[in-house]
């Protein structure tokens, strides 16, 4: 009698009951030569039992096997033959059998057990496409001609004709995983978890390559080795993971190498105490001459699944088949890039027709052919009986899709504090970089300049630019100069915070070789939040804040080839000009329009250790003087950003706290005379971290806000402007991506036209800093050598997800053209005065000019 379960949906087939029995365990599925489906399972009862599918379920066969009790292996080869390998836990010998697929159902018709050899503790066996059999094993004890190690055996042909034992690697530590000899009773057991070890096969260049791995848990290292002769020679066996001082208490395990002809993937656990573990990998195109370097699966799997299984697919994808508990997930790796995992949800929705009640799968073993996944487990709950049910895994062209429309996060960890600023800019070799400053923990007197690539279709890379900045570097600016084709920097370092610049040609951003030395600009003694910006006309104009003493104020320079030289910079106003409550001028911001009239935005800010930003300013040279600056807002603008589109429009975005945080637009028709009233169009009741806006190249504003939760950064909620209205588009949930709080983001569009988005933050996990990568494709044309675009509409009702709340996402109404207030510098409404503020910046000012007063003399 055959029993289906009522399926939810009709992913899976609906599920069938091949034991109808009960007292089952240890289920196993195989695919012959043949194409007939083979199972196993065992009976506690009647020892093992066998049923066979080719067109339809075959009877249940009892079969006396000698491996009942025992973990096993069934491995089929091309030949039609079925072979099955296990450790006789009693004498931990090494065993195998085999048989004829179809000769399986009658016992006498089993090869007897074949003794491979003794002291085993792990093993694993693969068969390649020529048949030939690959054998890797732990070995615990030590003898004089054979001492305890890792060893190789190859069986060109069945299980009957094995090669030479080949030894590759030694351990006495593996002695610990077996009891000595004699040393008998109940406690005394052999430990199954000391070791793992792994053997795959690939067909490369008409030759078989076999890769062998293990661990040594006791010296908390992984090893790898490979043959590219079919098992008859080895190379040098390379060490991958090794204790360090930032994982002192981690030990790797696990580790499996996958492979086709074009590229190896190979994936390891680090375990800790306590039980928390992670995947992490690396891939190499040239069969393990190089390789790249490690990162984290943390965003795809989440913690380490409890059992991975790969299967390779019709068009060069890999299948992975993972479960945490009883929950089944597939995940594809098409050789770039790992798709979002797919939960099988329907598989924990079954229903046993004889009970109605739930089937409980676990104990789950796969196979897979002809793009289909056949799957047998064993129904934990009431029935303990083995179920069998498959699916055809159909195309997965959107399981790469991430948040709605994002693509697979891409992150790497990185050996350096996190920095406060990280730029993002497309280069000339078609791929988009970041760069940022950072610390060097072994040298705190020094910083680096370093880079991080994004490409969709390898692992990310990190270039380090320049190891010798002095001081500690912070407040990175960037601008690219498409006219000069270059690339220019500025940031905040030195001795007493002086400004550096630094510049490279766009095609050799890439490339430490291709930037210049990076200097001083030597005619300001210090500054502060350093802006730049690149016009239609190829000059760079940069802002930078002179924080203390007599040259306090705003200053401007310009470079007229892309960041090599700078012309003095001239003040374009004070604080006291501003407002007599305005301290010190922080994050400034400027954009240039097609007139050549310069736009800023900026904070007055209190001095260090007061309480931050007061009020946010615009000011402009459309006059080819400096207006006076108005008032933006006096509610502590902790962000600003000011940007001009292809249709010479102004935009103003900043970012407020007053209890929580809100993001405010305002644009300009008319060269900043006048502008539309204020629109907050996100409020976030939430911690709201760094923010970003951009372009792209149908003039459309994107806004990018990270929001935290639960001492991290969990999601970047995205905001787009349609020239009407706001709309909140697909946020890109980082899920178990992010380690910890976001110190800063950086976007930009690259060549296809795709948003790429760019975080940095502070690992929770491990002594490092984190940069967390993805991209979101818009459908706009290609931009070409000069970096423009023709433009072309967006169809919003494609991309856009969701509408926000009235409440939340404000649509901005034309309004009647007004004239640009002038602000009162005496006093400004709407920003608190108090006597104690006022003494406050006194005292402050004249601290700090004993303090630099007093480093002057004593360098003397």
């Amino acid at each position: 009698m055959e029993v289906s379960g009522q399926s939810i949906d009709q992913d899976w087939q609906e599920p069938t009951n091949l034991s109808n029995s009960g007292s089952t365990q240890k289920p196993a599925i195989v695919i012959g030569a043949s194409g007939t489906i083979h199972t196993l399972w065992q009976d506690e009862y009647a020892g093992f039992v066998y049923r066979n599918f080719k067109e339809e379920w075959s009877q249940s066969y009892n079969l006396d096997l000698v491996f009942y009790g025992y973990d096993y292996k069934l491995v089929a080869d091309g030949t039609g033959w079925v072979y099955a390998f296990w450790i006789n836990e009693s004498n931990n010998g090494l065993y195998a059998t085999g048989v004829r697929e179809g000769d399986m159902t009658n016992r006498s018709n089993w090869i007897s057990a074949m003794l491979l050899a003794n002291a085993v503790v792990a093993f694993d066996v693969s068969v390649d496409s020529t048949n030939q059999i690959h054998l890797v094993f732990a070995r615990a004890r030590e003898t004089e001609d054979l001492p305890s190690g890792i060893y190789y055996q190859r069986s060109p042909v069945g299980i009957s004709g094995w090669d030479r034992t080949i030894n590759l690697y030694q351990s006495k530590y593996y002695r610990d995983l077996i009891p000595p000899l004699g040393l008998t009773g109940p406690d005394i057991v052999f430990n199954s978890d000391g070791v793992h070890v792994d053997v795959e096969t690939a067909l490369i260049d008409g030759n078989i390559n076999v890769y062998a791995g293990w661990e040594n848990q006791s010296l908390k290292r992984l090893f790898y080795t490979q043959s590219q002769t079919s098992g008859q020679t080895w190379s040098t066996v390379e060490e991958i993971s090794a204790p360090s001082n930032e994982l002192i208490y981690v030990t790797p395990i696990k580790l499996r190498t996958i492979g086709n002809e074009t590229k190896l993937l190979q994936i390891w656990e680090l375990s800790e105490p306590g039980g928390n573990c992670n995947l992490f990998y690396r891939t190499s195109q040239d069969n393990g001459l190089e390789w790249t370097s490690s990162q984290s699966l943390e965003n795809v799997f989440g913690k380490c699944p409890d059992k991975l299984s790969w299967y390779p697919l019709a068009n060069g994808e890999f299948i992975f088949v993972h479960n945490q508990a009883q929950v089944v997930s597939f995940t594809a790796w098409n050789g770039t890039n790992w798709s979002i995992p797919q939960a099988q949800e329907s598989l924990s929705q079954f229903y046993d027709p004889m009970t109605l009640n739930q089937i409980n799968l676990s104990a789950f073993n796969y196979a897979v052919i002809d793009d289909k996944i056949h799957l047998i487990g064993l129904d934990e709950a009431e029935s303990k009986d083995i179920w069998y049910t498959n699916k055809q895994i159909g195309d997965r062209t959107n399981w790469y899709l991430g948040s709605g429309g994002w693509s697979p996060i891409q992150s790497i960890h990185l050996e350096n504090e996190p920095s406060d600023t990280l730029f993002g800019f497309r280069g000339r070799n078609n791929l988009f970089h970041f760069v940022y400053v950072a610390v060097k923990p072994d040298d705190p007197g020094k910083s680096a300049l370093q880079m991080v690539t994004h490409d969709p279709n390898n692992s990310p890379l990190a270039v380090v630019i320049d190891d010798k900045i002095p001081g500690t570097a912070n407040q990175l600016a960037g601008t690219t100069n498409f006219v000069k084709e270059r690339l220019a920097l500025l940031w905040r370092g030195g001795e007493f915070g002086q400004i550096y610049y630094d510049w490279s040609f766009l095609n050799q951003a890439d490339n430490p070789v291709g930037w210049s030395k990076s200097d001083l600009i030597q005619s300001l003694p210090t500054g502060l939040s350093p802006a730049l910006f690149t016009a239609s006309d190829g000059i760079t104009y940069a802002l930078i804040s002179v924080p203390y003493n007599d040259e306090r104020g705003l200053y401007i320079s310009q470079s007229q080839n892309g960041g090599e030289n700078w012309s003095d910079p001239e003040l374009i106003i004070t604080p006291q000009e501003i407002s007599n409550l305005c301290p010190l001028i922080d994050q400034p911001n400027l954009a240039v329009d097609q007139g050549n009239v310069v736009h800023i935005l900026l904070t007055c800010s209190t001095f260090t250790g007061g309480s931050g930003p007061l009020s946010l300013y615009y000011l402009n040279n459309s006059n080819e003087t400096w207006s006076t600056p108005q008032l933006v807002s006096d509610t502590s603008p902790t962000w600003n950003q000011i940007l001009v589109d292809q249709n010479n429009r102004i935009h103003r975005l900043w970012k407020v706290y007053d209890g929580q945080s809100g993001l405010w637009h305002s644009y300009s028709n008319d060269s900043g005379q006048t502008w539309s009233s204020p629109a907050n169009f996100a409020l976030f009741e939430l911690e709201a971290g760094p923010v970003t806006a951009i372009l792209d190249n149908d003039n459309h504003l994107h806004v990018f806000q990270t929001v935290n939760q639960n001492e991290k950064t969990d999601q970047i909620s995205y905001y787009f402007w349609d020239d009407e209205k706001w709309i909140n588009r697909d946020n890109l949930l980082l899920n178990q991506a992010s380690e910890g709080i976001a110190a800063a983001l950086a976007a930009g569009i690259d060549r296809s036209g795709s948003i790429v988005l760019g975080l940095m933050n502070q690992s929770n996990v491990t002594a490092s800093s984190q940069i967390i990568m993805a991209a979101y494709p818009l459908n706009l044309a290609q931009m070409d050598e000069e970096g423009s675009a023709p433009v072309e509409p967006i169809n919003n009702s494609e991309t856009v997800s969701s509408t926000p709340s009235e409440d939340v996402i404000a649509s901005l109404e034309p309004i009647q053209a007004t004239e640009t207030p002038v602000i009162n510098t005496e006093k400004t409404d709407g920003i608190s005065t108090s006597l104690s503020l006022v003494a406050g910046i006194g005292i402050a000012a004249l601290f700090v000019i004993v303090f630099f007063a007093f480093i002057k003399f004593s360098n003397r």
